[in-house]
């Protein structure tokens, strides 16, 4: 753009604030158009100071380059699902994960210490019925 020049935009809705909108200003579903003028910038008249392709030359430009690459993506993640075992497939969040690879001490595993607490709740939860701590029925 140069200077004094302008420009329309226009935003699809579903880019914008989509169905809900934002009443009473913007109605739902609405198509919003901008108008901007460019009043002044930095650098000389006529100078480009930097294009798009100019921060990524290896980015794909033409549309057949750009599904060339997205086929190619596709693919990739395909092999790299079957290659992913059962467990690689579930993330476990854990205070004691390290980004070494540093394994927590086992008394604080938590893959180890769910089972020993969930063992030791449903122990008491045996001795609360077999002592009559806990009752099951009506109270007579």
């Amino acid at each position: 753009m140069r200077k004094g020049e302008k420009a329309q935009f226009t935003i699809a809705p579903n880019y914008a604030y989509g169905r809900r909108g934002m009443p009473p200003v913007i109605l739902s579903s609405a198509t919003l158009t901008f108008e901007i003028e460019l009043e002044s910038f930095s650098g000389g008249e006529g100078e480009v100071i930097k294009k798009v392709s100019d921060f990524n030359v290896d980015m794909a430009r033409t549309p057949e380059d750009i599904a060339r690459e997205y086929e190619e993506k596709l693919v990739t993640q395909k092999e790299r699902k079957k290659k992913r075992s059962l467990s690689d497939r579930f993330y476990i969040i854990s205070p004691y994960a390290s980004q070494t690879g540093e394994k927590p001490p086992w008394g604080i595993n938590p893959n180890i210490t769910f089972f020993i607490v969930a063992a030791f709740v449903g122990i008491g939860f045996h001795f609360g019925r077999v002592s009559a701590a806990i009752h099951v029925g009506y109270v007579d």
